[in-house]
């Protein structure tokens, strides 16, 4: 009896330990090329191993081309509106806003105004306005003179083509005094074709 299960197993075994270097084998890495007509594309399976894991890069990464620009500029009594040319986008890019703040500081201290302010963008020759409400915020004590301070900010995502000049636009409600405002925005860069 022994004779016949040991006659009956031994084989078994064999396979078993023959079998185990093919089951514990993993795939040599290599390079693979997929050629295919565009209007037939082929079906791709990624497998990632934890061990062996498939490198990736982001192309399009934020922080490669962070951008920010500021400006700022006086003026005098009997404006309503004063445009700043922030940036101007260089040729091959693209950029995209995701901040702008917007300052004016009033000389005559007078904190009862309104202002608003208004970024404008250029994107496929079609120029944009896109506003945001000011706030007064305080009085502000700067060299022995008192100005009243307003401030306007937003979060967006706006985008400017090559080429083009970004600006801000401050909207006041009174034209009588005269003050500074400064723009600031950032975002970053892309590349386009």
């Amino acid at each position: 009896m022994k004779t016949k299960l040991f006659l009956l197993l031994t084989p078994i075994l064999l396979c078993c330990f023959a079998l185990l270097p093919i089951a514990q084998a993993a795939p040599s890495p290599s390079n693979v090329l997929v050629v295919n007509p565009q209007n037939q594309p082929a079906l791709t399976r990624v497998v990632n191993d934890v061990a062996a894991p498939v490198q990736t890069k982001d192309v399009d990464n934020t922080a490669r081309h962070s951008f920010t620009a500021t400006a700022s500029d006086f003026f005098g009594q009997g404006s309503f509106d004063q445009t700043l040319d922030v940036a101007t986008v260089p040729q091959g890019k693209r950029l995209v806003v995701e901040q702008v703040s917007a300052e004016y500081v009033n000389f005559a201290n007078s904190n009862f105004r309104t202002m608003s302010a208004a970024l404008q963008t250029t994107t496929g020759g079609v120029t944009t306005d896109y506003m945001f409400k000011g706030a007064f915020t305080g009085i502000v004590l700067d060299n022995q003179n008192l100005y009243a301070q307003y401030v306007a900010s937003s979060q967006m995502r706006s985008y400017a083509d090559a080429g083009t000049t970004v600006r801000v636009i401050f909207r006041l409600d009174y034209a009588g005094e005269s003050g500074e405002v400064r723009a600031s925005l950032s975002g970053y860069l892309i590349d386009v074709p």
